[in-house]
């Protein structure tokens, strides 16, 4: 289990350490910290499912506080468990077929704000609300050090081997931290108002989507590979890669989903997908087919080649929040209703009568 121990546990929450709680100094900073990273949880969870269908026996109501709280990120690892990360600021490991919990990561002081695991669940950064960043190992928790409200991290993503790790601030600034001697190793600049970024498969490149529909696509040493603009000029808030890499997908805030080109920075395809705007989309591990999360309580299979609809999902009772996918294929959806689905396909090409089973974590 993922425990407060390590370098620097010791130190958390650290603001309070070195401001002294009683300071009007603490008050005023701890003030302002708290109050914009609430906008920006806000903001976030408008962009943005763990309860049991059926009647629950003693043990699932035992837990039924665990799984009556909004999802909002779903992680997979290579054992089929899935990180899940819940309004309450915890994030619970839980076995996909049984739904029993495996393990959890109890965060310190008041929580985070933004979480990333590697692809092994092995290991994640976070952001706190004092805006430290975190990186949390298998026995050990450890900081890379308070930002101040100017420098206010917006999102953060671990690279999927582990080694490395990203936060993205204000005005573009990136910063790439090492997950092994606890530095930062070199920080760039990217599109001018970020909103989300993500490591490629490989971990060598990152992608960000930002307001008015900017998306960029960086090495992790800072040289540009391409930027554009989405056809919308929409907040983008949503990006998936391409199990091979080579396929990027952004979803902006008007529905719209598009596909490029991650060599050359050719837009590939565009498309309104769904009403409103776009919560998550994840690609199959084959990479032919993508899903995407809506407002309208379904999960939209599109054509990966031209974003057509080929399929819907429908077993949420609210907004799909958040997708992943299982080294088996299975997808794994979390959703504002509570539920976190497994849905058991073949191949995402089937239909959805197909379905074998489906589970409710």
């Amino acid at each position: 289990m993922m425990k407060l121990r390590g370098n620097r546990a010791a130190e958390l929450p650290s603001m309070a350490a070195r401001r002294g709680i009683g300071s009007l100094e603490f008050v005023r900073e701890a003030g302002m910290i708290a109050g914009l990273a609430l906008v920006l949880i806000q903001a976030y969870s408008a962009w943005s499912d763990h309860q049991f269908t059926g009647a629950p026996n003693a043990e699932q109501a035992a837990e039924a506080d665990n799984h009556s709280q909004p999802i909002y990120r779903v992680f997979a690892t290579p054992t089929e468990d899935c990180w899940v990360l819940q309004t309450n600021l915890k994030a619970i490991r839980r076995n996909t077929e049984s739904g029993k919990e495996v393990e959890r990561l109890d965060f310190p002081g008041l929580g985070m704000t933004a979480l990333s695991f590697d692809r092994q669940g092995e290991r994640a950064i976070a952001i706190s609300f004092q805006q430290e960043l975190l990186v949390f190992g298998r026995e050990t928790v450890d900081s890379l050090g308070a930002f101040p409200p100017e420098q206010v991290v917006l999102d953060v993503a671990m690279a999927p081997t582990g080694d490395w790790a990203s936060s993205l601030h204000l005005k573009g600034l990136v910063r790439i931290h090492s997950t092994r001697d606890l530095k930062t190793v070199r920080q760039f600049k990217t599109i001018a108002q970020p909103v989300v970024h993500a490591f490629s498969p490989d971990g060598e490149r990152l992608a960000l989507g930002g307001e008015n529909g900017d998306v960029g696509l960086f090495h992790r040493d800072g040289r540009l590979i391409f930027a554009a603009r989405a056809m919308s000029c929409s907040r983008v808030g949503t990006i998936a890669w391409s199990p091979d890499g080579r396929q990027l997908a952004f979803g902006d805030g008007e529905g719209r989903v598009e596909l490029f080109n991650a060599t050359t920075g050719v837009r590939l395809a565009s498309r309104q997908a769904v009403d409103l705007m776009v919560p998550a989309i994840a690609f199959s591990s084959d990479g032919k087919r993508l899903a995407v999360g809506s407002f309208d309580k379904n999960i939209h299979i599109l054509d990966a080649e031209n974003l057509v609809e080929v399929d819907r999902l429908e077993g949420h009772r609210s907004l799909v929040r958040c997708l992943t996918v299982l080294p088996s294929g299975d997808l794994v959806s979390g959703g504002l209703d509570g539920k976190t689905i497994r849905w058991r396909r073949a191949e995402w090409a089937a239909p959805v009568r197909e379905i074998v089973q489906t589970v409710s974590l």
